[in-house]
């Protein structure tokens, strides 16, 4: 691979993070440039307005360019998180057991499983990436990818889980780059590169759960054997905290983004003697003075916490995984250090949690920053692109964007552990992880993308996962897709690919209009 260098563009409601890398020796990726720009156009982790979204990313590419002194190229850009649906494909073909297994053989074998899926499409729909869940050579059940090379077999055949999109997003992030003067970009899904950047091989072969909780949108990738086993995200993130505390405390919209990140935590029964503090707010903007209680502060906090919670718990449960997560689940993303969340799993669940962030083992950066929680998905973005430079430069193959390789060595010590006592911490600290230094700030918090306010009920206050439920009862009407997959194979009834996309999309067209 050389010292080709590649950058990974990370798409964010609330930030946009880049990061530019190259592989250097022993094969670890080492971090060139790694910066955060302010996100606009993105709403619950997906484009609205390329418009902004291509000024922000003009920005942020020729800020890297001047750095680093020489334009981008081999750039990966994530792709939507939410509405991801999934079909599962078994494909075979016969081989000539004189000449063994090629690794042609494999691609073809992969290309199989997407035409057939491809051939099941919706309308509007595009094949995001194909996840090998298991091969099978000759009379050898369930052998391992990195060993079907050079087999002598007469037989090979795969089972592949097909995970698509929508199309649209596609076109959204075309026309945003096209606003930035950059040429056609196509979107990633990295859910099987996520594990790999921020966990070790022994954590993804007992079974683990990554939620990465962002600002917009909250997802969860489950692993099991070393492989991607199930996706599944929600629209709702801290933004949607944010605009509790906003709501409820009547306060403005970046006071109540940095209270929450400087004194907000989960569980007010565990805040100690934090809970008996009075916050004093003089509110600039409204010119109002009120006093707020650390307890209610938190008790709002809460509440939309374990909402949010209890949707990843359901996720889990479609994902027909959830009593084979030996190592609990593992917590990314910019929520990820809040104060207590990790007790409020293990409250709700039983799963251990823990906070993690890009391996020291796979990753080096003289940037302290890049090992954060933040960057777990611009990593996973750098892992699929080290992979795939010789092909970031041609046309890419329509509807597959994504290879499976086994997890590395097991990752060093993240420093977010286990979660911790909250004793007399203060900000969205968890297990030692979070950094004493002062709260950020943001302007935009708890608005959406173009700047408006999120929409709440006549009580101030969305019961999101209820309507997220909702939604879905709503929306379980057969498409024509659906009612195939259902006559072929009637459990698709409540595969995570059916189930979860009729709730999202009834959420999102009905509830958030």
């Amino acid at each position: 691979m050389g010292v080709s260098k590649f950058a990974a563009i990370d798409l964010g409601t609330k930030s946009l993070r880049l990061d530019v890398a190259k592989v250097s020796a022993g094969d670890r990726i080492e971090v060139l440039y790694h910066n955060d720009f302010p996100s606009a156009g993105i709403n619950r982790g997906k484009v609205v307005n390329p418009s902004r979204l291509g000024a922000v990313l003009r920005e942020a590419v020729e800020s890297a360019g001047k750095f680093l002194g020489y334009p981008l190229e081999n750039i990966a850009v994530s792709s939507q998180k939410c509405e991801i649906h999934c079909v599962e494909k078994t494909v075979s073909m016969d081989l000539d057991a004189e000449t063994g297994i090629s690794r042609e053989n494999i691609e073809f074998l992969k290309d199989l499983a997407c035409n057939e899926a491809a051939q099941q499409l919706g309308e509007g729909e595009t094949i995001l990436a194909a996840v090998p869940q298991c091969y099978n050579a000759g009379d050898e059940m369930s052998v391992p990818a990195c060993d079907l090379e050079g087999m002598m077999v007469d037989r090979i055949e795969g089972r592949f889980k097909i995970f698509t999109g929508k199309s649209s997003y596609e076109r959204q992030i075309d026309a945003a780059f096209r606003e930035a003067g950059i040429g056609h970009i196509k979107p990633v899904f990295c859910g099987a590169e996520m594990g790999e950047a921020v966990l070790g091989r022994n954590e993804m072969m007992n079974g683990v759960a990554v939620v990465d909780f962002g600002a917009g949108a909250t997802s969860v990738c489950i692993y099991h054997g070393g492989v991607l086993r199930h996706y599944g995200a929600i629209p709702f993130g801290g933004n949607s905290i944010s605009a509790d505390v906003r709501n409820l405390c009547d306060i403005s919209d970046s006071l109540a983004e940095n209270i929450k990140l400087a004194y907000g935590g989960c569980m007010p029964e565990r805040l100690a003697s934090l809970g008996e503090k009075t916050l004093r707010i003089n509110d600039i903007e409204s010119g109002t003075r009120k006093e707020i209680t650390a307890k209610y502060l938190s008790e709002i906090i809460t509440a939309r916490t374990r909402e949010i919670v209890e949707a990843i718990l359901y996720e889990i449960q479609l994902s027909g995984y959830a009593d084979k997560l030996k190592n609990g689940i593992v917590l990314t993303g910019g929520c990820s250090t809040m104060l207590n969340l990790g007790h409020l799993i293990k409250q709700l669940s039983g799963y251990e949690a823990k906070v993690a962030a890009p391996s020291y083992n796979v990753f080096k950066s003289s940037s302290k920053l890049f090992f954060s929680p933040t960057s777990a998905s611009s990593a996973a973005l750098l892992v699929y692109t080290s992979r795939n430079i010789p092909d970031a430069a041609a046309e890419p193959r329509p509807g597959l964007d994504t290879d499976f390789t086994p997890a590395g060595e097991d990752s060093g010590q993240h420093p977010g552990g286990i979660f911790g006592q909250a004793g007399g911490q203060t900000g969205w600290q968890a297990g030692g992880y979070a950094s004493n230094e002062a709260a950020p700030t943001d302007n935009g918090a708890g608005k959406d993308a173009d700047g408006g306010e999120e929409k709440k009920d006549e009580e101030g206050s969305l019961n999101l996962f209820s309507l997220w439920i909702k939604g879905g009862k709503k929306a379980r009407k057969d498409t024509g897709r659906q009612k195939k997959e259902k006559e072929k194979k009637a459990k698709d009834e409540s595969s995570e690919g059916t189930l979860f996309g009729s709730l999202m999309d009834s959420m999102m067209q009905d509830d958030f209009k």
